[in-house]
């Protein structure tokens, strides 16, 4: 019976050590999952306070040839962008499109290119009012 309750106790002892909490850095836990919303020449911060930090910076629209809201399209279209992750270590250059699922940190997380705003019109898009969402995940 001693010997049962021994390896239960290392048991639960090596599955509470096998994944780092992901943390707010004031030591709440947080979600292994963020979504941002960058502007154009912005950036935001996702971070893992346990190991890594990454910033994202939304640098340029590559192109954007979706379907205006008031036109009736044979091809819906896509968007692409250019963004650039710094993970402390590297500064990395991505191009993303609207299908674009990439991992980095060798592989432990992955970042998707789910939208850009403003959706076009007939009327062109002043490239300073772009947005893009993206979502950072923990594997």
């Amino acid at each position: 019976m001693k010997t049962l309750i021994l390896l239960a106790a290392a048991a639960l002892l090596i599955l509470s050590c096998s994944r780092q909490t992901l943390t707010d850095c004031n030591g709440r836990p947080a979600s292994d999952s963020a979504r941002v919303t960058i502007e154009k020449d912005g950036s935001a911060t996702v971070f893992d306070c346990n190991s890594k930090k990454f910033v994202i910076r939304f640098v340029k629209v590559n192109d954007d040839s979706r379907c205006p809201t008031e036109l009736l399209c044979v091809w819906a279209g896509a968007a692409g962008i250019s963004i650039s992750i710094n993970d402390d270590k590297n500064l990395i250059p991505l191009r993303l499109d609207s299908t674009s699922t990439i991992s980095v940190n060798q592989d432990n997380y992955h970042l998707k290119f789910e939208k850009l705003d403003p959706y076009p019109t007939s009327s062109p898009t002043n490239p300073a009012d772009y947005k893009a969402t993206l979502f950072f995940r923990r594997k």
